[in-house]
């Protein structure tokens, strides 16, 4: 038996005809240009989309490197997984690399520190604007102020550490030089056999009044603190009264004063005589 050859098509008035399924060719060569086409726009969108995000990186990239704060990623075992050239500074590392093959507890003053906060970033936690003592590469301490915020992998778990710190030593030191300083001031003042005290004129009250204020007009230091100014200028002889009011428009005008004056010491008669105390 002899096989016919399957028909591709035939000529109806000088037209091209498709049999047994099959499309002519004008309309093949018009769906490809079509979908060549669409491929070329995807390929345009794809292209911008990969401009816009390259862009995008570098921006961050450029953010990263550049900023003046410490920024750092870590994981839950201490591990540096990336962190900028600020932060390598501030911990003393001569590059980033350095940095990079430190496991972040060496950096702890107290290692407990990085235990408490695991557990509250692996509770949802966040730290926010906390100053805390770590320790530099040479193990000098320094004063920071760290916000972190853990991460969560998709069972849950914490995968990653992300924060940001900056160096607060200098204004920690300052805190600290000015606290001493006052207390060595007031450890003077509380020893001396002269009163000294510090009256807010806005709230009319008295800040603080030392100790030798009872010796002297046997007022203790709180019972002075609770007089008001009408009060205490019922204290002061009425001769030394306009003096006391100018003085003290002086010391509100340029925030210094100084007067002597005569004032009625507790156990004095306010009608009897007059007793000079300052």
């Amino acid at each position: 038996m002899t096989e016919t050859p399957p028909r591709t098509g035939t000529k109806e008035g000088g037209r091209e005809t498709s049999t047994m399924g099959e499309r002519p060719a004008h309309e093949c060569m018009a769906a490809i240009q079509v979908e060549n086409e669409t491929l070329r726009r995807e390929n345009a969108f794809l292209q911008s989309v990969k401009g816009a995000l390259e862009e995008s990186e570098m921006r961050y990239r450029r953010l990263f490197e550049d900023d003046l704060t410490g920024d750092f990623i870590t994981a839950p075992d201490g591990r540096i997984l990336a962190c900028n050239p600020a932060f390598a500074r501030m911990f003393g590392f001569s590059s980033v690399e350095e940095a990079l093959r430190t496991n972040v507890r060496d950096l702890y003053e107290d290692p407990g520190d990085r235990d408490r906060l695991l557990v509250r970033l692996r509770g949802g936690g966040r730290v926010e604007n906390k100053g805390r003592t770590r320790k530099r590469r040479d193990g000098t301490p320094i004063h920071v102020v760290e916000n972190v915020v853990g991460r969560l992998g998709a069972d849950g778990e914490l995968s990653e550490i992300q924060g940001y710190i900056y160096d607060d030593s200098e204004r920690k030191r300052a805190e600290d030089a000015l606290r001493e300083s006052e207390e060595r001031f007031r450890a003077v003042l509380e020893n001396s056999l002269d009163s000294a005290y510090r009256r807010n004129l806005q709230a009319d009250r008295y800040d603080y009044m030392s100790p030798a204020i009872e010796e002297i007009l046997g007022f203790t230091p709180e019972e002075m603190a609770a007089m008001d100014l009408e009060e205490v200028m019922d204290r002061i002889h009425p001769d030394d009264r306009s003096l006391v009011k100018a003085e003290l428009n002086t010391a509100t005008a340029s925030g210094r004063g100084s007067s002597y004056i005569g004032f009625w010491p507790k156990a004095a008669n306010i009608a009897g005589s007059r007793t000079i105390s300052w």
